[in-house]
């Protein structure tokens, strides 16, 4: 981390307060550069102790390593004249730089150029870029989901938070107006939480995902293309509208909204290409899910399925399954209503087919699957 936040002179960091006392030799600068010693100690401590005050760093950071090089070239003018020692100096703040402008400020400058030169698309220019298109889908996450206290007034307790991943939670927060349990800050405000985040993304089954977002009291989770790679709930979510690797479904979360259509993911900022037809982020809610019990022959197998059409105009199949019991029924437990004003909907009825007996269709109201209805 401290190469990319301050390249290689970040290893100099417990130096740097000494440094305005060592190099500074007028006499009319000593209190100066004993004011700008004491000034660096603390935020160089600071910063060396928790990154999140890199930035509040930075000032003082940038004066002391410009005393250190005017230091340097100084005394390298003995040996190799005023020229040398400033073309080595420069060359040795530049390899320093090096390793944060290849990882951070390079794949940034590409994406950019990208979108800057090709052709304009029509619609919102704001999708044209990766960190556009995310305040679009904050903005999108505030319409579709309920107002809740805390952001401007800190009395209230907020009602409930959305769980994101904390490379986008500072967005989240302060464009939708809308709590989370981690954010960019990282562990340094709470290490629970973003530790119970983090974990959440690499649930490999519904009962621990569901068990994490409890627990956290955030009722709405947002995946994306950022994150920890690999299986569990990112992949099952995200990549396959809830179906699990061996091909059954999570049924306790369904999807609200996905997109913004056009629009790019976080992930073109670090050179990570875009995958075809997955939208940059979606917006599921936990629910309990209302259950379909169907009559059926004792271990035969019975199917309910819809159509789902999302706000990017995609559409996938869910389509879940269960054995009858001994007592004659089936148990089907479904997260989507088919009479919603919920952006990503079944585009009609459940269809549920079952040996010996026609399909049947079946209309599940918003309140039935939150509530978990029978």
């Amino acid at each position: 981390v401290v190469p990319v936040l301050y390249g290689l002179f970040g290893y100099a960091i417990p130096l740097l307060p000494v440094v305005p006392l060592a190099t500074v030799r007028e006499r009319a600068l000593a209190v100066p550069a004993r004011v700008m010693g004491a000034w660096t100690a603390p935020f160089a401590a600071l910063a060396a102790l928790q990154m999140r005050y890199g930035s509040e760093f930075l000032v003082a950071y940038a004066v002391c390593v410009a005393l250190g090089l005017a230091a340097l070239s100084r005394l390298l003018a003995r040996r190799l004249g005023t020229l040398g020692s400033r073309a080595a100096v420069a060359s040795v703040a530049a390899l320093s730089l090096l390793p944060g402008v290849l990882v951070i400020h390079v794949p940034a400058l590409r994406a950019t150029a990208a979108a800057l030169t090709s052709p304009a698309a029509p619609g919102d220019p704001a999708l044209r870029l990766p960190v556009g298109s995310l305040v679009r889908f904050s903005q999108e996450v505030a319409r579709v989901t309920p107002e809740t206290g805390g952001y401007l007034d800190g009395s209230p307790a907020p009602a409930y938070g959305i769980l994101v991943e904390p490379a986008i939670g500072h967005t989240l927060m302060h464009v939708a107006r809308r709590p989370t349990p981690a954010g960019n800050f990282g562990r340094f405000v709470g290490e629970r939480n973003y530790d119970a985040t983090q974990r959440f993304y690499t649930a490999a089954s519904e009962d621990e995902a569901l068990a994490i977002v409890d627990a956290l009291r955030s009722p709405y989770v947002v995946t994306s293309e950022v994150g920890p790679p690999g299986p569990g709930a990112k992949q099952i979510l995200h990549d396959a509208d809830g179906r699990a690797p061996d091909g059954s479904r999570w049924t306790r979360f369904r999807l609200v909204t996905e997109g913004p259509a056009g629009g790019r993911p976080l992930a073109d900022l670090f050179g990570m290409p875009a995958r075809p037809g997955l939208p940059p982020y979606k917006l599921f809610e936990r629910v309990a899910g209302a259950v379909l019990e169907v009559p059926a022959p004792p271990q035969s197998r019975v199917t309910a399925q819809v159509v789902v059409r999302t706000p990017t105009d995609r559409r996938f199949v869910y389509r879940v399954e269960e054995r009858a019991g001994a007592d004659g029924l089936a148990r089907l437990r479904i997260p989507y209503a088919t009479q919603t004003q919920a952006p990503a909907r079944p585009l009609g009825p459940w269809r549920v087919e079952r040996p010996g007996s026609e399909p049947v269709e079946v209309r599940v109201s918003d309140s039935e699957v939150r509530d978990g209805a029978t």
